[in-house]
């Protein structure tokens, strides 16, 4: 799937979710968290989940192994379904 750095439209869609760690601990806006760094080639829309400020900044303090344990979440899955959304099911993904 193509990136998501100019793609507008899934960033506002993404940062309308809940943060995917849910109701623990969130405070601040929701923003969409790299899983895999874009250094490391992250940049493609199944690459992003939806975290509040707290999680996101405890996401690159702990790295993102140590966090996926404490929380216990597959933050890849979790990023390739909202992309696989994105593009199959709301049918936003054809001119992006």
């Amino acid at each position: 799937m193509k990136g998501y750095e100019n793609n507008k439209p899934y960033k506002a869609w993404i940062v309308n979710h809940p943060c995917t760690v849910s109701d623990m601990g969130c405070w601040g806006a929701i923003q969409p968290a790299h899983v895999k760094s874009r250094g490391a080639g992250g940049q493609d829309i199944s690459n992003i989940v939806p975290l509040c400020t707290a999680h996101h900044s405890e996401q690159h303090n702990a790295g993102i192994k140590s966090f996926q344990l404490k929380y216990d979440l597959d933050l890849p899955l979790i990023a390739s379904e909202l992309g696989r959304i994105w593009v199959e099911e709301l049918d936003y993904g054809k001119n992006q």
